[in-house]
């Protein structure tokens, strides 16, 4: 994942976190705000959580694909 490919909605919400804010996102989808955060808008972690298995999977492999595994943290809502 890069920089770039964060949707405009959820760049826009992106620009709502300050840095050094601890994350929380709800209905995460498939984590890519979570990620996106960490990685560049200066989180230190985050919480993402979903109501629905699959995007909670698509989450996951994600999250451990940009190995963050420690500093995102995956809930099943």
């Amino acid at each position: 994942m890069t920089g770039g490919d964060l949707s405009d909605r959820l760049r826009e919400v992106a620009g709502m976190v300050s840095p050094g804010m601890y994350v929380y996102d709800v209905g995460c989808d498939h984590g890519f705000l979570s990620i996106y955060l960490v990685k560049y808008g200066g989180a230190p972690g985050a919480v993402a959580s979903d109501v629905n298995p699959g995007p909670l999977r698509a989450a996951h492999e994600h999250v451990a694909d940009e190995g963050l595994d420690e500093k995102i943290r995956l809930m099943f809502t």
